[in-house]
């Protein structure tokens, strides 16, 4: 696996202490399995006893975004806030937000890949990416 440096390096920015806290608390969330907004990737660099201002996680956020670094998602939920994940962090997948407790979950599923396929061929199309997002609730809780 590539360092946070050699990331850095290849993607194109300089090294910096800001650049490396944000792309570290990235891949902690990759390895829990978390999607964390701006402000929470900031709150958990603070508490990490990291430095930066919330300016800078917008700005790393938006160069890594640029560069093909992160993958920002815009889950239209009720606190309506973008969250981010490393791109290519893992094979092609979907997400399901629960509407009652803002949660997202990552799954895959071959049946609705093939069918995605099976559509954009039907309409002379490939797919070259897709997301779907279900917007779900726990059986039972309404």
């Amino acid at each position: 696996m590539k360092t946070e440096q050699q990331i850095i390096r290849n993607a194109g920015f300089k090294i910096t202490v800001p650049r490396l806290l944000v792309l570290e608390a990235l891949r902690v969330c990759e390895k829990q399995g978390e999607h964390l907004s701006a402000e929470a990737l900031f709150r958990r660099i603070l508490a990490d006893g990291g430095h930066l201002s919330l300016a800078a996680v917008y700005r790393i956020l938006a160069q890594f975004e640029a560069a093909g670094l992160v993958t920002r998602h815009q889950f239209f939920t009720d606190s309506n806030r973008a969250v981010y994940q490393l791109a290519n962090s893992s094979k092609h997948h979907h997400h399901m937000v629960c509407a009652d407790t803002g949660d997202i979950l990552e799954f895959n599923h071959n049946a609705l890949e093939k069918m995605e396929n099976e559509i954009a061929a039907a309409h002379g199309f490939e797919i070259i990416n897709s997301q779907v997002v279900f917007h779900v609730r726990k059986i039972g809780t309404r």
